[in-house]
């Protein structure tokens, strides 16, 4: 009976053992893919910044990628799978935003936003924005 016990006890020490391993490979995983992320984005900017002749001053640390994009409030996240991290082309992805294109890649004239949340507001001023909402609502068809 004690013996059984004991092996039980040991078993349990084990197990939490392992968990506690597995709660540090998994926050390790995190820390490693939220800097592959800010570095994946900082050498994308700095090329951009490269090819189109505009002032590039950040640091990988500069970088801050929130949960959640400020202007969609969709979550930011990559695509992981495959055994392979891909940052490009999905709507969730974290993308860099110049507060004010006439500036250049400079810490207080970043945020990180969403792939998609970028994508929309590209070419568009705030009022053709303000349009399209409009229109969208004013012809939206009303489920039945």
């Amino acid at each position: 009976m004690i013996f059984t016990q004991v092996a039980a006890r040991t078993e349990e020490k084990t197990f939490w053992a392992k968990v506690e391993i597995l709660d540090v490979k998994n926050a390790i995983f995190k820390l490693t893919l939220s800097f592959l992320q800010k570095k994946k984005l900082w050498y994308g900017v700095r090329t951009r910044a490269n090819q189109r002749d505009v002032f590039f001053d950040l640091k990988i640390e500069d970088i801050v990628i929130p949960k959640t994009c400020p202007a969609l409030g969709i979550p930011i996240e990559p695509i992981v799978g495959k055994g392979r991290i891909d940052f490009g082309k999905n709507w969730n992805s974290p993308t860099i935003d110049r507060v004010d294109p006439t500036r250049g890649y400079v810490p207080d004239n970043i945020r990180v936003i969403s792939y998609r949340a970028n994508f929309l507001k590209n070419e568009a001023t705030a009022d053709e924005l303000e349009a399209i909402a409009r229109y969208i609502r004013e012809h939206q068809i009303q489920a039945i």
